[in-house]
């Protein structure tokens, strides 16, 4: 090999054939372009690595809503109570844990009364509280995941064996159509399971709420309880 064939191998741009200004050019653009096209589709596949490993977040709890029944079965709006804040609907408070306690942080956003609760994996309890004058004998609660207008679970506390509940309310305080209760649902890669829910309890008797704020108003709270699992799904679609 002679020193002229070693200088062209070691600096191709010295070869004939891009010897001209213009071939110069055009050699340059052909290496960026191939260059370009290495770093796009490095990129992508980064990318879909990367979204294949980030584990989505389990559904979060954005809201709870409760309406009174009457005795011919209808919702009574004479009570209604959600997590919002602002009259003339009560407001829901969310503490963390089961049985209700005092001295527990509420979950609720401090101006608006809202609740965005990202749920665990397992089993997590919540106790809510709101202020009702006159008691009734039987509700429609409401849970809501995932900011959906739709709620997720209902349960109407005192229509056993029934295979709908009355309508329940939404989270802009209207009456939502009527829904068949269930227990267990899917969103995502995760299935949630209403474990338990009971409103109103009897004992004990805390005050963490007012109708229209989210502090004491030295009226006892009607408290409820919410029990949920949380399982991660396998591919193929069972937990």
């Amino acid at each position: 090999m002679n020193a002229k064939t070693c200088l062209l191998r070691r600096c191709p741009c010295l070869s004939p054939e891009v010897s001209d200004p213009g071939r110069r050019v055009r050699y340059a653009a052909r290496r960026l372009r191939r260059r370009s096209v290495f770093w796009l589709v490095s990129t992508f596949a980064l990318l879909a690595c990367f979204s294949g490993c980030v584990e989505a977040p389990p559904p979060a709890l954005t809201g709870i809503t409760i309406v009174a029944v009457g005795d011919d079965g209808q919702p009574d709006l004479r009570f209604v109570a959600r997590t919002t804040l602002g009259p003339p609907v009560p407001v829901i408070g969310v503490q963390p844990g089961s049985p209700p306690k005092t001295g527990t942080f509420l979950w609720n956003e401090p101006q608006s009364g809202r609740i965005h609760i990202t749920l665990a994996r397992g089993r997590q309890s919540f106790t809510f509280h709101t202020t009702e004058w006159v008691p009734h004998q039987r509700y429609v609660v409401a849970l809501f995941l995932n900011e959906e207008a739709a709620p997720a679970f209902v349960v109407d506390t005192g229509g056993e064996g029934s295979s709908r509940a009355p309508a329940p309310l939404g989270l802009e305080a209207e009456l939502l159509p009527p829904q068949q209760p269930a227990k267990v649902l899917v969103r995502g890669a995760f299935e949630v399971t209403l474990e338990r829910l009971v409103y109103p309890l009897v004992e004990p008797q805390l005050d963490l709420v007012g109708p229209w704020r989210l502090r004491p108003d030295n009226i006892a709270d009607r408290l409820g309880v919410i029990a949920l699992h949380v399982r991660e799904r396998t591919s193929h679609g069972s937990p």
